[in-house]
């Protein structure tokens, strides 16, 4: 396990931190980061790599679906963690994020790679997998439900919005999914908050999500080739399409 702050990262929390009269010292961030994980280092794999990056944003961003395990943290956690009173809510907010970032390399049920390709399945797929991530969050860091949900609700009154987004449910939808068990049940419930009503894709659901719970981590490798191929085949479709365009230009021309 290795933490970095990234250049990018640096220059905002100096910048933010300063404002502040604060003095900014990477080697702090690392260390109080690094404090932080200690007593859950045996939950994380030593192959994974946490990188501090500029944002303002309450979120992070996990690459262990592709084969890296690297895991992106925005600098507003820390900001708020070295100019707060209340240190130890910020750090709860910060294992929260670790947590649920870690829940997407356990449970990676891959939604279309574009969004114009996406289906209704694809949309419930993507929502299902922040439901799970929320909820491993609450297994990975041992807070009970009261806290996942304030610091959840810390994030829509930061934002002053509660929207529905194509990947993820409204924030007081997540909210409300904390009061339940990740099982069979939810997962059904899901799917009718997404008014989805396959029942052959929501059994393969069930049977997918009781493999990750079992397994604590399972990947269809299915999953990940059709991710590659609609990357692969998008790629080719935006080439071709800027090929023709710079061929009907020569021929107009000439």
């Amino acid at each position: 396990m290795d933490i970095k702050v990234t250049k990018a990262g640096k220059k905002y929390l100096k910048r933010k931190l300063k404002k502040c009269n604060k003095d900014y010292s990477e080697a702090e961030v690392k260390r109080v980061f690094s404090e932080m994980l200690a007593p859950y280092k045996d939950k994380i794999d030593e192959e994974y790599i946490f990188k501090i990056v500029d944002g303002d944003g309450l979120n992070g961003m996990s690459y262990s679906n592709f084969g890296k395990k690297l895991i992106h943290i925005n600098g507003r956690f820390f900001f708020d963690y070295f100019v707060s009173d209340d240190k130890e809510f910020c750090r709860k907010c910060i294992l929260q994020c670790v947590g649920h970032e870690l829940g997407h390399g356990k449970a990676a049920t891959f939604s279309s790679t574009f969004l114009f390709l996406a289906t209704k399945k694809d949309k419930v797929k993507a929502r299902l997998v922040e439901v799970f991530c929320d909820n491993y969050s609450k297994r990975f860091t041992g807070f009970d439900k009261n806290t996942i949900q304030r610091i959840m609700q810390e994030y829509i009154d930061r934002e002053g919005k509660d929207i529905t987004e194509y990947t993820h449910p409204k924030w007081s939808a997540r909210i409300e999914y904390l009061n339940y068990t990740f099982d069979e049940k939810l997962i059904y419930k899901v799917a009718e908050d997404n008014k989805y009503n396959n029942e052959k894709i929501i059994e393969e659901l069930v049977d997918y999500y009781n493999k990750v719970l079992a397994e604590d981590g399972y990947i269809k490798k299915s999953d990940i080739i059709l991710t590659y191929f609609r990357l692969i085949s998008i790629v080719v479709i935006l080439v071709s399409i800027y090929l023709t365009l710079i061929f009907v230009i020569l021929v107009s021309i000439f």
